[in-house]
C-alpha cells in the first residue's frame, strides 16, 4: 500500500471480513454436525488456522522478497471465489424463511457424508 492510511484501512476492512467469516463458518459446522460431535469440532476448528500461521515462516524463509511472499500466500483465496457454489445453505435459516423442501435436500446431503 502507498500510504500508512491506505494499508490500515484495507487491514481493518480484511480483520472485519475475517472475523465474520471464522463466525459463520463455525456456526455452519456446528449446524452440520449436531449435537453428538459438537465438543471435537469445537476444539479441532481453529487448527487449520494455527497450521496456516505455523507455515508461514517457512514460506517467508523460502520466498525472501515480500512480493513473492505475498503473492504466494494470496493465490488460495482465489478459491473462495467458487466457495458459494460449493457450500450449503443453513438448514436453519431454510426452515425459518420456509424453504422446507431444500432444507430436507441439504439435511439429506448431510447426512450422506
Amino acid at each position: 500500500m502507498p500510504t500508512t492510511a491506505s494499508y490500515t484501512f484495507m487491514r481493518t476492512i480484511e480483520g472485519i471480513g475475517t472475523g465474520g467469516a471464522i463466525i459463520t463458518s463455525y456456526v455452519l459446522c456446528i449446524e452440520f454436525i449436531g449435537t453428538r460431535y459438537r465438543e471435537i469440532v469445537t476444539a479441532l476448528f481453529n487448527i487449520p488456522v494455527n497450521i496456516g500461521h505455523m507455515t508461514l515462516p517457512l514460506i517467508s524463509y523460502l520466498l525472501p522478497h515480500c512480493d513473492q511472499f505475498q503473492l504466494t500466500i494470496s493465490i488460495p483465496m482465489f478459491f473462495y471465489v467458487f466457495l458459494p457454489w460449493m457450500v450449503m445453505e443453513s438448514p436453519k435459516w431454510l426452515l425459518d424463511s420456509g424453504r422446507h423442501d431444500r432444507a430436507i435436500f441439504v439435511m439429506e446431503n448431510v447426512a450422506k457424508l
